[in-house]
């Protein structure tokens, strides 16, 4: 007769480890010191109080601007932003400098800026002159 095959005893401990060294608790220990050890460097590198004087020492800053002085010539009507920076240029940067236009300046800058009469027809000097008066 034939002799029925027996198949070799199975060890269920054996089937069930991890190679040596994979999970070991010696790596568990050195994986948990490393996440500690970098989330302490980082939250003590962001919690660190710094300097910014300190740190901007050697930068200099732009002169300041004195927003006083300059007006928004482009609230008046028929000053865009090239005419104001025009404007500027020649020294026009105040409200109160354009109420103050005579006949005489109206035609000079007209003729500097070849503004074809548009300073008269749309009245800056009257605009200039009313935004004086509802800014007091």
């Amino acid at each position: 007769m034939a002799q029925a095959e027996t198949s070799p005893a199975v060890d269920v401990e054996q089937s069930f480890s991890l190679p040596v060294g994979f999970a070991s608790p010696l790596w568990l220990a050195f994986a948990g010191a490393a996440a500690t050890g970098a989330a302490f460097f980082w939250t003590s590198r962001w919690a660190r109080p710094i300097n910014l004087e300190a740190k901007l020492a050697g930068i200099t800053p732009a002169a300041p601007l004195d927003l006083a002085v300059v007006d928004d010539l482009t609230r008046l009507v028929g000053i865009g932003p090239k005419l104001a920076a025009a404007l500027s240029q020649r020294g026009v940067t105040r409200f109160a400098q354009i109420a103050a236009w005579t006949d005489d300046d109206l035609v000079e800058v007209d003729q500097a800026l070849s503004l074809k009469g548009r300073a008269v027809r749309n009245a800056w000097v009257t605009q200039a002159r009313r935004l004086i008066e509802t800014a007091v």
